[in-house]
């Protein structure tokens, strides 16, 4: 019985490390930037400096453009701008939020289950 519960629970937590910021917005560029660095550098000291170059010059790239996007999107269309980002930011606090109770009711699924197999087990010793 454990073992088809197995098969409907996954093992690997749904929730991971990640950020909720707009990638278009200076902090959302830089973690997302920063992650892409820290999977390149992982191989050896070469990587990382190799990885490093990459994000310095990324960034700067990054958050040149941006600042761009910035200046034309309140330059042409102002204040009307500001309503959308308060928007979009509830999206993606919303969509965090349901990550998390996902991620929690799948935790709570995985502890009954072991709970459950652990209780399990010597009933089938003493009828076997």
């Amino acid at each position: 019985m454990s073992e088809q519960l197995a098969a409907f629970v996954p093992e690997t937590p749904l929730m991971r490390s990640q950020t909720y910021a707009a990638p278009m917005s200076f902090i959302g560029s830089a973690r997302r930037l920063l992650e892409i660095t820290r999977r390149l550098g992982a191989e050896g000291p070469a990587q990382a400096v190799g990885a490093w170059l990459f994000f310095a010059v990324s960034l700067s790239v990054a958050w040149a453009a941006i600042f761009f996007w910035y200046v034309i999107a309140f330059g042409v269309f102002g204040v009307f701008t500001i309503p959308f980002r308060f928007f979009r930011r509830g999206q993606r606090k919303s969509l965090a939020v349901q990550e998390k109770q996902l991620a929690t009711m799948q935790a709570m699924m995985l502890n009954q289950q072991r709970l459950l197999s652990q209780h399990r087990e010597p009933e089938q010793r003493i009828v076997n």
